[in-house]
Protein backbone atom coordinates (compact mmCIF):
# COMPACT_ATOMS: atom_id res chain seq x y z
CA UNK A 1 0.00 0.00 0.00
CA UNK A 2 3.01 2.08 0.64
CA UNK A 3 4.39 1.67 -2.38
CA UNK A 4 1.17 2.59 -4.16
CA UNK A 5 0.52 5.82 -2.58
CA UNK A 6 4.57 6.50 -3.13
CA UNK A 7 3.76 5.85 -7.14
CA UNK A 8 0.82 7.60 -6.60
CA UNK A 9 2.45 10.78 -5.16
CA UNK A 10 5.13 10.70 -7.99
CA UNK A 11 2.30 10.21 -10.83
CA UNK A 12 0.24 13.36 -9.30
CA UNK A 13 2.71 16.06 -8.48
CA UNK A 14 3.13 17.37 -12.11
CA UNK A 15 -0.40 17.85 -12.18
CA UNK A 16 -0.32 19.58 -8.36
CA UNK A 17 2.56 21.65 -9.50
CA UNK A 18 1.44 22.67 -12.49
CA UNK A 19 -2.12 23.49 -11.82
CA UNK A 20 -1.52 24.07 -8.06
CA UNK A 21 1.09 27.49 -8.83
CA UNK A 22 -2.20 28.65 -11.49
CA UNK A 23 -4.65 27.93 -9.14
CA UNK A 24 -2.95 29.68 -5.81
CA UNK A 25 -3.02 33.07 -8.28
CA UNK A 26 -6.15 32.95 -9.56
CA UNK A 27 -7.31 32.79 -5.78
CA UNK A 28 -4.60 34.95 -4.36
CA UNK A 29 -5.51 37.79 -6.59
CA UNK A 30 -9.49 37.28 -6.65
CA UNK A 31 -9.32 36.68 -10.64
CA UNK A 32 -10.92 33.28 -9.67
CA UNK A 33 -14.21 34.40 -8.90
CA UNK A 34 -17.33 35.10 -11.11
CA UNK A 35 -17.73 38.26 -12.83
CA UNK A 36 -20.68 39.47 -10.70
CA UNK A 37 -18.54 38.92 -7.61
CA UNK A 38 -15.78 40.84 -9.22
CA UNK A 39 -17.95 43.53 -9.76
CA UNK A 40 -19.83 43.27 -6.65
CA UNK A 41 -16.38 44.03 -4.73
CA UNK A 42 -15.28 46.48 -6.70
CA UNK A 43 -18.40 48.17 -6.45
CA UNK A 44 -18.55 48.04 -2.50
CA UNK A 45 -14.79 48.78 -2.75
CA UNK A 46 -12.81 52.35 -2.31
CA UNK A 47 -12.98 54.43 -5.00
CA UNK A 48 -8.90 53.81 -5.87
CA UNK A 49 -9.14 50.12 -6.26
CA UNK A 50 -8.60 48.57 -9.84
CA UNK A 51 -9.88 45.18 -11.49
CA UNK A 52 -7.63 44.08 -14.31
CA UNK A 53 -7.76 40.30 -14.95
CA UNK A 54 -4.94 38.80 -16.99
CA UNK A 55 -5.52 35.12 -17.34
CA UNK A 56 -9.30 35.78 -17.52
CA UNK A 57 -11.84 37.59 -19.91
CA UNK A 58 -15.51 38.02 -18.28
CA UNK A 59 -14.80 41.94 -19.37
CA UNK A 60 -18.48 41.90 -20.97
CA UNK A 61 -20.49 40.10 -17.67
CA UNK A 62 -18.67 42.37 -15.44
CA UNK A 63 -19.22 46.14 -17.20
CA UNK A 64 -22.80 45.06 -17.62
CA UNK A 65 -23.04 44.00 -13.74
CA UNK A 66 -21.30 47.45 -13.02
CA UNK A 67 -24.12 49.24 -14.77
CA UNK A 68 -26.45 47.41 -12.94
CA UNK A 69 -25.32 48.36 -9.47
CA UNK A 70 -24.51 51.75 -10.26
CA UNK A 71 -27.46 52.74 -12.04
CA UNK A 72 -25.61 55.60 -13.76
CA UNK A 73 -27.63 58.29 -15.97
CA UNK A 74 -25.21 58.18 -18.74
CA UNK A 75 -23.00 55.44 -19.95
CA UNK A 76 -20.28 55.08 -22.61
CA UNK A 77 -20.62 51.94 -25.17
CA UNK A 78 -17.90 50.97 -27.33
CA UNK A 79 -14.52 48.74 -27.75
CA UNK A 80 -11.59 49.52 -25.71
CA UNK A 81 -11.23 52.82 -27.62
CA UNK A 82 -13.75 54.61 -25.72
CA UNK A 83 -11.92 53.94 -21.97
CA UNK A 84 -10.29 56.87 -21.48
CA UNK A 85 -13.65 59.00 -20.62
CA UNK A 86 -13.47 59.52 -16.93
CA UNK A 87 -15.98 60.05 -14.33
CA UNK A 88 -14.16 63.66 -13.92
CA UNK A 89 -14.73 64.81 -17.25
CA UNK A 90 -18.36 65.22 -16.36
CA UNK A 91 -20.66 67.01 -13.40
CA UNK A 92 -20.68 64.81 -10.56
CA UNK A 93 -19.68 61.99 -12.44
CA UNK A 94 -18.66 59.62 -9.91
CA UNK A 95 -22.49 59.43 -9.67
CA UNK A 96 -24.14 60.14 -12.71
CA UNK A 97 -21.46 58.31 -14.88
CA UNK A 98 -20.13 54.91 -15.82
CA UNK A 99 -17.76 53.77 -18.61
CA UNK A 100 -19.22 51.01 -20.29
CA UNK A 101 -16.12 50.32 -22.35
CA UNK A 102 -15.69 46.75 -23.80
CA UNK A 103 -19.56 46.16 -22.63
CA UNK A 104 -19.55 45.16 -26.31
CA UNK A 105 -16.13 44.55 -28.87
CA UNK A 106 -18.84 44.42 -32.15
CA UNK A 107 -21.52 46.48 -33.86
CA UNK A 108 -24.37 43.70 -34.01
CA UNK A 109 -23.92 43.18 -29.92
CA UNK A 110 -24.81 46.80 -28.97
CA UNK A 111 -28.75 45.84 -29.79
CA UNK A 112 -27.73 42.79 -27.02
CA UNK A 113 -25.98 44.56 -24.53
CA UNK A 114 -28.73 47.42 -24.45
CA UNK A 115 -31.78 45.16 -24.14
CA UNK A 116 -30.05 44.13 -19.95
CA UNK A 117 -31.26 47.99 -19.38
CA UNK A 118 -33.61 48.08 -16.76
CA UNK A 119 -35.70 50.88 -18.42
CA UNK A 120 -34.69 53.67 -16.30
CA UNK A 121 -30.78 53.36 -16.02
CA UNK A 122 -29.23 54.41 -18.04
CA UNK A 123 -31.13 57.32 -20.01
CA UNK A 124 -28.40 58.34 -21.93
CA UNK A 125 -25.66 56.74 -24.48
CA UNK A 126 -22.30 58.10 -25.70
CA UNK A 127 -21.81 55.58 -28.31
CA UNK A 128 -17.94 54.56 -30.17
CA UNK A 129 -18.24 53.10 -33.72
CA UNK A 130 -15.19 51.72 -34.38
CA UNK A 131 -14.80 52.77 -38.57
CA UNK A 132 -13.82 49.03 -39.27
CA UNK A 133 -17.24 48.28 -38.33
CA UNK A 134 -18.50 49.00 -41.83
CA UNK A 135 -15.47 46.84 -43.18
CA UNK A 136 -16.93 43.85 -44.40
CA UNK A 137 -13.18 42.95 -44.59
CA UNK A 138 -12.62 42.84 -40.84
CA UNK A 139 -13.34 38.89 -39.55
CA UNK A 140 -15.55 40.53 -36.91
CA UNK A 141 -17.56 42.59 -38.73
CA UNK A 142 -20.10 40.10 -38.44
CA UNK A 143 -22.47 38.85 -35.27
CA UNK A 144 -21.35 37.12 -32.21
CA UNK A 145 -23.60 34.13 -31.63
CA UNK A 146 -21.68 33.38 -28.20
CA UNK A 147 -22.55 37.03 -27.18
CA UNK A 148 -25.49 36.42 -24.99
CA UNK A 149 -24.00 33.34 -23.49
CA UNK A 150 -20.80 35.65 -22.33
CA UNK A 151 -22.47 38.70 -21.21
CA UNK A 152 -25.41 36.05 -19.34
CA UNK A 153 -22.38 33.91 -17.47
CA UNK A 154 -22.28 35.63 -14.04
CA UNK A 155 -21.12 32.48 -12.63
CA UNK A 156 -17.22 31.32 -12.34
CA UNK A 157 -15.80 28.54 -14.24
CA UNK A 158 -12.88 28.20 -12.10
CA UNK A 159 -11.09 24.57 -13.95
CA UNK A 160 -11.44 26.16 -17.57
CA UNK A 161 -9.49 29.35 -15.88
CA UNK A 162 -7.02 27.32 -14.04
CA UNK A 163 -6.49 25.65 -17.59
CA UNK A 164 -6.41 28.74 -19.16
CA UNK A 165 -3.18 29.98 -16.75
CA UNK A 166 -1.43 26.90 -16.53
CA UNK A 167 -0.14 28.30 -19.84
CA UNK A 168 0.67 31.46 -18.67
CA UNK A 169 1.36 31.75 -15.15
CA UNK A 170 4.88 29.83 -14.89
CA UNK A 171 5.92 31.52 -18.10
CA UNK A 172 4.85 34.89 -16.60
CA UNK A 173 6.73 34.25 -13.24
CA UNK A 174 10.27 32.72 -15.03
CA UNK A 175 10.41 36.09 -16.89
CA UNK A 176 9.77 38.48 -14.15
CA UNK A 177 6.47 39.80 -15.26
CA UNK A 178 4.59 38.23 -12.03
CA UNK A 179 5.66 39.11 -8.78
CA UNK A 180 4.39 37.22 -5.67
CA UNK A 181 4.90 40.26 -3.42
CA UNK A 182 2.52 42.38 -5.35
CA UNK A 183 0.06 39.19 -6.33
CA UNK A 184 -0.61 38.89 -2.04
CA UNK A 185 0.30 42.30 -1.08
CA UNK A 186 -1.85 44.20 -3.92
CA UNK A 187 -5.35 44.58 -2.16
CA UNK A 188 -7.54 46.54 -2.44
CA UNK A 189 -7.02 45.67 -6.56
CA UNK A 190 -8.56 42.86 -7.96
CA UNK A 191 -6.91 41.06 -10.66
CA UNK A 192 -3.39 39.38 -11.58
CA UNK A 193 -2.60 42.11 -14.23
CA UNK A 194 -3.98 44.79 -11.49
CA UNK A 195 -2.38 44.10 -8.72
CA UNK A 196 1.39 43.39 -10.44
CA UNK A 197 1.19 46.04 -12.97
CA UNK A 198 -1.29 48.32 -12.02
CA UNK A 199 -3.27 48.31 -14.92
CA UNK A 200 -7.12 47.52 -14.87
CA UNK A 201 -10.69 49.44 -14.61
CA UNK A 202 -11.10 52.33 -12.34
CA UNK A 203 -14.38 52.14 -10.19
CA UNK A 204 -15.98 54.46 -12.69
CA UNK A 205 -15.21 51.84 -15.58
CA UNK A 206 -12.70 53.93 -17.10
CA UNK A 207 -9.34 52.29 -17.98
CA UNK A 208 -5.84 52.70 -16.21
CA UNK A 209 -2.91 51.50 -18.93
CA UNK A 210 -0.16 51.90 -16.50
CA UNK A 211 2.16 50.07 -18.62
CA UNK A 212 2.21 52.85 -21.64
CA UNK A 213 2.63 55.31 -18.77
CA UNK A 214 5.50 53.98 -17.33
CA UNK A 215 7.11 52.78 -20.27
CA UNK A 216 5.92 54.20 -23.48
CA UNK A 217 9.26 53.34 -25.55
CA UNK A 218 8.76 49.63 -24.29
CA UNK A 219 4.86 49.70 -26.19
CA UNK A 220 4.60 47.66 -28.98
CA UNK A 221 3.09 50.53 -30.78
CA UNK A 222 5.64 53.22 -29.56
CA UNK A 223 5.87 55.89 -32.90
CA UNK A 224 3.13 54.06 -34.19
CA UNK A 225 4.86 51.73 -35.75
CA UNK A 226 2.41 48.41 -34.96
CA UNK A 227 -0.10 51.01 -36.40
CA UNK A 228 2.02 51.55 -39.73
CA UNK A 229 2.56 48.19 -40.20
CA UNK A 230 -1.09 46.77 -40.13
CA UNK A 231 -2.15 49.20 -41.96
CA UNK A 232 0.26 48.69 -45.06
CA UNK A 233 -0.79 45.25 -44.57
CA UNK A 234 -4.39 45.46 -44.37
CA UNK A 235 -4.52 43.11 -41.38
CA UNK A 236 -5.61 43.38 -37.42
CA UNK A 237 -8.86 46.17 -38.00
CA UNK A 238 -6.92 47.87 -40.82
CA UNK A 239 -8.35 45.62 -43.65
CA UNK A 240 -8.49 46.98 -46.66
CA UNK A 241 -11.50 48.08 -47.97
CA UNK A 242 -13.10 50.61 -50.28
CA UNK A 243 -17.04 50.35 -49.66
CA UNK A 244 -19.51 50.53 -46.68
CA UNK A 245 -20.90 47.14 -45.57
CA UNK A 246 -24.32 47.04 -46.02
CA UNK A 247 -25.32 44.76 -43.54
CA UNK A 248 -23.84 47.24 -41.21
CA UNK A 249 -26.19 49.60 -42.44
CA UNK A 250 -28.84 47.75 -42.11
CA UNK A 251 -28.04 46.72 -38.33
CA UNK A 252 -26.97 50.58 -37.17
CA UNK A 253 -31.27 51.01 -38.91
CA UNK A 254 -32.48 48.33 -36.50
CA UNK A 255 -29.86 49.60 -33.19
CA UNK A 256 -30.87 53.19 -33.40
CA UNK A 257 -34.83 52.26 -33.88
CA UNK A 258 -34.76 50.36 -31.23
CA UNK A 259 -32.67 52.89 -28.99
CA UNK A 260 -35.39 54.98 -29.47
CA UNK A 261 -38.28 52.81 -28.83
CA UNK A 262 -36.53 52.22 -25.60
CA UNK A 263 -36.43 55.69 -25.17
CA UNK A 264 -32.70 55.93 -24.64
CA UNK A 265 -30.94 59.36 -26.15
CA UNK A 266 -27.85 58.64 -28.01
CA UNK A 267 -25.14 60.48 -29.10
CA UNK A 268 -22.52 58.77 -31.35
CA UNK A 269 -19.17 58.99 -32.64
CA UNK A 270 -16.66 57.49 -34.68
CA UNK A 271 -13.12 57.73 -32.25
CA UNK A 272 -10.17 59.19 -33.71
CA UNK A 273 -6.71 57.89 -35.03
CA UNK A 274 -3.43 59.76 -34.14
CA UNK A 275 -3.15 62.17 -36.39
CA UNK A 276 -0.15 60.30 -37.95
CA UNK A 277 -2.03 57.63 -38.25
CA UNK A 278 -5.07 59.47 -39.75
CA UNK A 279 -2.90 60.38 -42.43
CA UNK A 280 -1.09 57.15 -43.13
CA UNK A 281 -4.70 55.48 -43.17
CA UNK A 282 -5.66 58.10 -45.68
CA UNK A 283 -2.18 57.54 -47.92
CA UNK A 284 -2.43 54.23 -48.76
CA UNK A 285 -5.69 54.72 -50.87
CA UNK A 286 -6.59 51.10 -49.62
CA UNK A 287 -8.86 52.47 -47.33
CA UNK A 288 -11.47 54.53 -48.78
CA UNK A 289 -14.42 53.28 -47.32
CA UNK A 290 -13.48 55.35 -43.93
CA UNK A 291 -14.08 58.14 -45.80
CA UNK A 292 -17.41 57.16 -47.13
CA UNK A 293 -19.04 56.09 -43.19
CA UNK A 294 -20.06 59.94 -42.10
CA UNK A 295 -21.80 60.84 -45.02
CA UNK A 296 -23.88 57.28 -44.70
CA UNK A 297 -24.49 56.97 -41.24
CA UNK A 298 -24.85 60.76 -40.98
CA UNK A 299 -28.72 60.65 -42.37
CA UNK A 300 -29.60 57.63 -40.75
CA UNK A 301 -29.22 58.85 -36.95
CA UNK A 302 -30.97 61.70 -38.22
CA UNK A 303 -34.07 59.61 -38.96
CA UNK A 304 -33.85 58.40 -35.56
CA UNK A 305 -33.44 61.96 -33.97
CA UNK A 306 -29.75 61.36 -32.89
CA UNK A 307 -26.41 63.35 -33.75
CA UNK A 308 -23.09 61.24 -34.52
CA UNK A 309 -19.71 63.26 -34.87
CA UNK A 310 -16.55 62.53 -37.09
CA UNK A 311 -13.76 62.54 -35.28
CA UNK A 312 -11.83 59.84 -37.33
CA UNK A 313 -9.25 62.96 -38.24
CA UNK A 314 -9.90 64.67 -34.85
CA UNK A 315 -7.21 67.38 -35.49
CA UNK A 316 -10.35 70.20 -36.06
CA UNK A 317 -10.84 69.84 -32.16
CA UNK A 318 -6.96 70.11 -31.12
CA UNK A 319 -5.62 66.52 -30.81
CA UNK A 320 -2.05 66.07 -31.37
CA UNK A 321 -0.31 62.75 -31.60
CA UNK A 322 0.99 63.09 -27.83
CA UNK A 323 -2.26 62.56 -26.68
CA UNK A 324 -2.79 59.32 -27.82
CA UNK A 325 -2.17 55.93 -26.09
CA UNK A 326 -0.89 54.32 -29.48
CA UNK A 327 -2.28 54.77 -32.90
CA UNK A 328 -5.92 54.24 -32.39
CA UNK A 329 -6.76 55.11 -28.60
CA UNK A 330 -7.17 58.40 -27.66
CA UNK A 331 -6.07 59.66 -24.20
CA UNK A 332 -8.12 61.42 -21.69
CA UNK A 333 -7.16 64.56 -23.21
CA UNK A 334 -8.11 64.08 -26.51
CA UNK A 335 -11.36 62.55 -25.25
CA UNK A 336 -11.79 65.64 -23.77
CA UNK A 337 -11.21 68.00 -26.71
CA UNK A 338 -14.04 66.13 -28.47
CA UNK A 339 -16.65 65.76 -25.41
CA UNK A 340 -16.57 69.64 -25.36
CA UNK A 341 -17.19 69.42 -28.94
CA UNK A 342 -20.06 67.32 -29.02
CA UNK A 343 -21.92 69.10 -25.93
CA UNK A 344 -21.41 71.96 -27.85
CA UNK A 345 -24.08 71.11 -30.03
CA UNK A 346 -26.12 68.56 -27.67
CA UNK A 347 -28.33 69.74 -25.41
CA UNK A 348 -29.05 66.94 -22.83
CA UNK A 349 -24.92 66.30 -23.00
CA UNK A 350 -24.10 69.70 -22.15
CA UNK A 351 -26.19 69.78 -19.15
CA UNK A 352 -23.30 67.10 -17.79
CA UNK A 353 -20.52 68.80 -18.80
CA UNK A 354 -18.99 71.78 -17.12
CA UNK A 355 -17.61 73.04 -20.51
CA UNK A 356 -15.22 76.05 -18.45
CA UNK A 357 -13.69 73.65 -16.04
CA UNK A 358 -13.01 71.36 -19.20
CA UNK A 359 -11.49 73.94 -20.95
CA UNK A 360 -9.18 74.70 -18.08
CA UNK A 361 -8.37 71.59 -17.54
CA UNK A 362 -7.50 70.85 -21.61
CA UNK A 363 -5.53 74.30 -21.79
CA UNK A 364 -3.24 73.93 -18.29
CA UNK A 365 -2.49 70.34 -18.93
CA UNK A 366 0.71 69.57 -20.09
CA UNK A 367 1.28 67.69 -23.75
CA UNK A 368 0.68 63.98 -22.87
CA UNK A 369 -2.15 61.55 -23.47
CA UNK A 370 -3.08 62.15 -19.55
CA UNK A 371 -5.57 65.04 -17.92
CA UNK A 372 -4.47 67.20 -14.84
CA UNK A 373 -7.31 67.11 -12.24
Amino acid sequence: MQRFFAKLTVFLTPFLVGFGFPAFVLVASRESLSADEIARLHFDGPLDALYGAAYTNPDARYKLVGIELRKPDLVTIGSSRVLEFESGLFVDGSRRFYNGGLLIERLYEIRRAMRHFDGRHPKYVLLGIDQWSFNAAWPSAVDNPLYEREISAGVSDLLNAIQRTARFAWPDLIHGKLSMASLIGGAPHLGVNARTRGNGFRWDGSMVYADRLRDPNGERDFDFRESFSRIAEGRRRFEFGSDVDEAALKELELLLREARERGLEVVAYLPPFAPSVERRLRATGKHSYVDKISPVITPIFARHGFKVFDFTSCESVGCTDEEFLDGFHAGTKADARMLAAMADQVPWLDGMVDQELLTQRIERTPPGPGLSP
